[in-house]
């Protein structure tokens, strides 16, 4: 079993406090706004919706999963640096490896050489390695800030056995992607597990609504405000089949409100269904220096 960094156990304790205090790497794109943390104030239509209402709404959804489902991707890279971004959840691959599924637009392709990759536990104690990732399952979407949300995924392998770590690989907890041709319906309920290091499964629930729908993007609108801060890549699952339609990528202030627009599980699932070769993490991600 391949050994995790000398650092890792002692800075996990260290990130929840950083996560806490606000300044993990958020790694979102926000139009029209300051990349990084912020705050939305509720929309017209968001004002408009009554609490018994939203009580009902939140009764519509039934999490698929009980226990933990979004992990805290870690990236040791060449050169000793090392940190938190972005959010990550697992899939299964055809063949029934474990997948780690995140975004790609926060990652520095022109970087030193991303060694290694360790997803840690969010929960009320610590963050905890669970999976520890040395190659990528094909290769990484190419994007911009301009560009669309459609390519914005990383998709990780764990090849072995041995590289899930404290736990077996058919005990962690995956989700399934919602590959409905056309998509998820407008106005369809979805449901964030925002990530919450205070919570004992590492997150809280947020519900939303489903707002528009392209091949190349999904738009939501929550139904309460959320401060973004290390989200890209979290995945939003539908009420209506208990699969995930996309993953957080951008976010734009419109008038009052915060739209947020996903990276469609169609694209995801697509590169998963194709890829025809893994690659070592430091040949795809970065640029190495051996």
């Amino acid at each position: 079993m391949k050994q995790l960094p000398p650092s890792l156990i002692r800075m996990a304790s260290a990130i929840k406090q950083l996560f806490l205090f606000g300044i993990v790497s958020a790694g979102l794109i926000i139009i029209s706004s300051t990349i990084g943390c912020i705050e939305s104030g509720p929309s017209p239509a968001q004002k408009k919706r009554s609490a018994s209402t939203a009580r009902k709404r939140a009764l519509e959804i039934t999490p698929p999963i009980g226990g933990p489902i979004v992990y805290q991707p870690y990236f040791v890279w060449q050169g000793g640096e090392e940190t938190a971004q972005g959010t990550g959840f697992f899939v299964r691959s055809p063949d029934g490896h474990l997948l780690g599924i995140t975004s790609s637009h926060f990652l520095d392709f022109d970087g030193p050489a991303m060694l290694s990759s360790h997803w840690l536990s969010v929960d009320e104690s610590e963050f905890h390695p669970v999976a520890s990732f040395y190659f990528t399952y094909g290769k990484p979407g190419p994007v911009s800030q301009q560009g669309s949300p459609s390519k914005d995924y990383m998709i990780f392998l764990a090849e072995e056995e041995s590289q899930i770590t404290n736990t077996k690989s058919d005990e962690l907890s995956t989700l399934e992607l919602d590959t409905r041709a056309e998509g998820p319906e407008i106005g369809e309920v979805v449901w964030l597990p925002n990530k919450n290091p205070n919570k004992s499964i590492g997150y809280s629930i947020v519900t939303g609504t489903v707002t528009g729908v392209t091949k190349t993007q999904i738009k939501v609108e929550l139904d309460r405000t959320i401060k973004l801060q290390s989200q890209s890549g979290s995945p939003f699952i539908s009420a209506k089949t208990g699969k995930v339609i996309g993953t957080l990528s951008t976010a734009m202030h419109l008038r009052d409100s915060l739209q947020l627009f996903l990276c469609p599980a169609n694209s995801i699932d697509n590169e998963i269904q194709s890829a025809v070769k893994t690659y070592p993490t430091r040949e795809i991600i970065g640029v190495s220096q051996e």
